[in-house]
Order: C-alpha cells, then structure tokens, then sequence
C-alpha cells in the first residue's frame, strides 16, 4: 500500500488497520506469510503509540500487538514461523513489561 505524505494519525491507523486485516486473511489463505503481518502489525503499534495519550493506552496498545502474535501461534507450522513467532512474543512481552513498570 502506497502511503500519502500528510494524512492525519487516525487516517494513518485507519489504513495499517484495513491492511492488518487483509494481511490476516492473506495468511490464513497462504498467500502471505507471517513477516509481512508482523510488518504491518508493528506499524499499527507504531501509529497507536503515537495516538496515545496516557500509559494505560500504551499498555493496551501492547498488549493488542502481543495477542497478534498469539493469535498465530497455534497454527504456526515451519520452524522459522515459531521461531519468529517466540521472538515476536518475547518482544511485545518486554515492551509491555516496560510500560507496565511505568503504571506502577
């Protein structure tokens, strides 16, 4: 998806929300893979990060990119896919950690 130079933050979460999905479906389909949702899912964390505005919504923004990574690992198959879903997880988890640290 080609992105347009100034578009509004919600307009951005928007767009890497509709791709998100698609990409979702791509996998699930096997027509995709989980690099490219991993992808696509670090720039809606990215965009919600940027939308908020106090920790709580941090934590929940972290926690919405961690249960994406949980969604696929169930189903993950190849080595590589669980591999890269276990470093995908510890990564969301050491975010999320950190934030957590900061509501205390």
């Amino acid at each position: 998806m080609q992105r347009r130079p100034f578009i509004s933050l919600n307009e951005a979460h928007e767009e890497r929300l509709n791709a998100l999905r698609a990409e979702r479906l791509k996998v699930r389909a096997g027509k995709s893979t989980l690099f490219q949702v991993r992808s696509i899912a670090r720039e809606v964390r990215d965009v919600e990060l940027k939308m908020s505005k106090t920790l709580e919504q941090e934590v929940a923004t972290l926690a919405r990119y961690r249960a994406c990574a949980l969604d696929f690992e169930e189903g993950a198959m190849t080595p590589i896919d669980r591999r890269m879903l276990s470093h995908w997880r510890e990564e969301a988890d050491s975010d999320l950690n950190r934030v957590k640290r900061g509501l205390k």
